[in-house]
């Protein structure tokens, strides 16, 4: 297995290049809370924060969102029923190997039969 080290800078330039091409959900310091993190998509590379212990909201959010819009419908003599697929590729970054393990176990749990798809 090969390594490589980054500085803070070269991280960041790396992050922007790949926020160019995919959103990134990584670590962030909330907006009205200094001082707690949670983890959400980042506009900048420079919202990503590298010296967190613990987020109010953990990376399984990316995966588990608290709401979603499953299906849309209008109504009429016949409903119409549309389901909504807006599964988008994206990088999580900046997870804890506890936070991992996590997703992991989830991941396992899913998996079993029967297996959840969203569609």
């Amino acid at each position: 297995m090969e390594s490589c080290v980054f500085s803070q800078k070269s991280f960041y330039q790396f992050l922007d290049r790949v926020l160019e091409k995919f959103p990134v959900m990584g670590p962030t310091e909330r907006p009205n809370q200094p001082g707690f993190f949670h983890f959400d998509f980042l506009n900048r590379a420079e919202d990503f924060v590298t010296d967190y212990v613990s987020t109010t909201i953990p990376p399984k959010k990316a995966y588990f969102q608290p709401s979603e819009t499953l299906f849309t419908f209008t109504l009429g003599d016949y409903p119409d029923l549309n389901l909504v697929s807006d599964i988008t590729p994206f990088v999580l970054a900046g997870v804890h190997p506890c936070d991992l393990a996590g997703l992991a176990a989830l991941d396992r749990a899913f998996a079993h039969p029967p297996a959840e798809n969203r569609w």
